[in-house]
């Protein structure tokens, strides 16, 4: 069994899962948008460039996304994507990569139970934890 992570987005899909990318690695396999899929008929014309389906693999993680119509878009709320490291620099990097423009729940710091941890929402509006160990 696989577990994946299934996002959704504002509008704003496209540029957040090419930012996960940029920051992540990975391959990003798809990037699909309504515009010329099935699902075009069946959407507002200001959502046709908007992304139906997105899909970045990080490891053996796979980040899988779409951008929700706007009455049925949700900031999540409860879920948090967590990233476990081993490599000191590389937590601070990715905490300060994705942390800029968002939230900062808890910045980057040493705990009872991590060398580092931290939490806070992107700029996208997804809750993220760093864990260094």
């Amino acid at each position: 069994m696989q577990v994946n992570v299934y996002l959704n987005f504002d509008g704003n899909c496209k540029e957040a899962m090419t930012f996960y990318h940029e920051t992540l690695g990975g391959d990003l396999e798809v990037m699909l948008p309504f515009a010329g899929s099935e699902a075009e008929p069946h959407v507002p014309d200001d959502m046709k460039d908007n992304i139906l389906h997105a899909s970045l693999v990080v490891g053996e993680t796979k980040i899988m996304a779409s951008d929700a119509s706007p009455d049925h878009y949700q900031r999540a709320r409860g879920t948090s994507i967590c990233l476990n490291l081993d490599d000191p620099e590389e937590a601070k990097r990715l905490y300060f990569t994705l942390s800029q423009d968002g939230e900062i729940i808890m910045p980057l710091e040493p705990t009872f139970f991590a060398k580092a941890f931290a939490s806070f929402h992107d700029r996208f509006g997804v809750l993220w934890m760093i864990h260094s160990s």
